[in-house]
């Protein structure tokens, strides 16, 4: 089944898989940072969130280079004053690393329209992305767990059996992406 986006699919930044991939996890990123701000009550910050990125949209659809840099730095910023103000880390986190991604891909997809680089480029490019966010992701959701007052009861037992089941998806995931 192909979705038909109209005046969308006109837009430059639609016509690699980057910028496609790029609008959706600004979109992603801007739903987990607002939802984590409309969790805790605070319309202001949800407002600003929308807000800004909803200026990174017009700015990426309109093809303004530089609100993809403001962009990011703005929901970064809203993202890194929801960790300082305890609202939901997690959320924080997960949102800060979309929007992360939809710069990255943003960027690329501009640099792909300029130079007319080679596909393979952008498969590359992708793959190196979602490795990056995996163990980044990863790494800085534990530091997040281990800084919380989460309480877990684990065995010796059981700690080598998650770190084992760990390494083993790392392996598969770096294995795959190298494919």
């Amino acid at each position: 089944m192909k979705i038909h986006f109209g005046w969308l699919q006109s837009t430059k930044i639609w016509q690699s898989q980057s910028g496609q991939l790029s609008l959706a996890c600004l979109g992603l990123a801007c739903l987990t940072i607002a939802g984590a701000y409309l969790g805790e009550g605070d319309w202001i910050g949800l407002s600003l969130v929308v807000l800004l990125a909803g200026l990174w949209l017009l700015g990426a659809l309109r093809g303004w280079d530089w609100s993809t840099d403001l962009g990011f730095v703005a929901l970064s910023i809203g993202s890194a004053l929801g960790f300082g103000w305890k609202i939901n880390p997690l959320l924080m986190l997960i949102g800060f690393c979309f929007s992360l991604a939809a710069w990255d891909l943003m960027r690329l997809s501009h640099r792909l329209i300029i130079d007319e680089q080679s596909p393979a480029l952008e498969k590359t490019h992708l793959r190196q992305l979602a490795l990056i966010l995996l163990v980044g992701g990863s790494l800085a959701g534990a530091a997040l767990l281990a800084s919380s007052n989460l309480q877990l009861r684990v065995t010796l037992n059981q700690t080598i059996l998650l770190v084992l089941a760990l390494g083993l998806a790392f392996s598969l995931a770096f294995s795959r992406l190298r494919k």
